[in-house]
């Protein structure tokens, strides 16, 4: 299981300060302690991490201020996966190793999806109970920009830029991209023909990317990623509030139609029923066990349209009614 952490350097924060940013005031929005000039780097929830980057939205007077962070680094700034892309063949052997590394630095996934014309690029975050604040989501998208430019050498500009919330200021964000953009979409993502995807990148370094690939293999062998049910049981326990996360709803979180997550669910031997019954059973349990919601709420909060319903799928999970389950777990504390 990819843990729940991403780094934060002591250097990033100062970077903020450079674009004259108030790092205190950031931090202190943000609900987070720490001492600027630590030598161990700290570490953040995805929650933490989304409310930071809303804080530097909110703080900072660049309503754009996601672009500039992610599209004005230099490339000896980028993590390993984008440093290890800025030295691949192509536009798309980079984003296919930014994609397959990009989870080595944070609990985020990115999804490269071509069709006949077209491929589009979007960001999902594996622990995220809220949508990622829009500066983070921009600062993605520059940084996107800024890998390809660097690359090929030339300014590039994508087919088009797809958001599910418009900007603050649309026309400085379409004239940053140079293209169309479309909102009120289902996802955010950029866009690329896929003929773009084909330009050849002047910073290519076939021997250096050797020498980077071996280490960053071993390490994701080592983080031990998610099985596919584990990641459709972690989307659930997340959209599990007051309603019953229906299967279409979840393959569209997941990028997929609701056929291809049936059978992948097959191929795993298990199915998106069972893998909802261990949800609700173990969310059932934890609300029954560690808080003083009735039946009822619990039914509710599960998405069970009444407490009866409830009643006789939890006797059936555990042999016993939800009172009799709460009482025994009491009496032996």
């Amino acid at each position: 299981m990819i843990a729940d952490r991403i780094p934060l350097f002591a250097p990033g924060l100062h970077r903020l300060a450079h674009l004259g940013l108030d790092v205190a005031q950031i931090l202190h929005q943000a609900g987070i302690s720490l001492l600027l000039h630590q030598p161990v780097k700290m570490t953040l929830t995805t929650s933490q991490y989304f409310a930071l980057w809303a804080a530097i939205g909110k703080v900072s007077n660049d309503k754009l201020i996601g672009l500039r962070l992610g599209g004005e680094a230099r490339p000896d700034q980028f993590d390993p996966a984008s440093f290890a892309a800025l030295h691949s063949d192509t536009f798309k052997d980079a984003l296919t190793r930014l994609a397959r590394y990009k989870r080595l630095t944070c609990p985020e996934t990115i999804v490269v999806k071509s069709d006949d014309d077209s491929t589009r690029i979007s960001f999902h975050w594996l622990w995220a109970n809220d949508p990622a604040p829009c500066a983070l989501t921009d600062a993605a998208f520059a940084n996107i920009q800024l890998l390809l430019r660097c690359g090929t050498g030339k300014n590039m500009t994508p087919l088009r830029v797809e958001l599910k919330h418009a900007r603050s200021d649309m026309v400085r964000f379409a004239e940053y991209f140079g293209c169309e953009v479309l909102i009120d979409m289902e996802h955010d993502a950029l866009v690329y023909t896929n003929e773009r995807l084909e330009e050849r990148f002047v910073t290519g370094n076939q021997d250096l990317v050797a020498a980077l690939v071996p280490g960053l293999d071993l390490q994701l062998a080592s983080a031990s990623p998610p099985s596919f049910d584990e990641q459709v049981k972690n989307l659930l326990i997340r959209m599990m509030r007051g309603e019953r996360p229906s299967i279409e709803a979840v393959a569209r979180q997941l990028c997929l139609s609701p056929r291809t997550l049936q059978r992948r669910l097959t191929e795993a031997h298990t199915s998106y029923q069972s893998i909802l019954d261990t949800v609700r059973c173990d969310t059932a349990c934890q609300l029954l066990s560690h808080t003083k919601m009735e039946p009822g709420e619990i039914a509710f909060y599960l998405g069970f349209e009444e407490v009866n319903s409830f009643q006789r799928a939890f006797h059936k999970w555990q042999g016993i009614t939800p009172t009799q389950w709460r009482m025994q777990t009491t009496s032996c504390r």
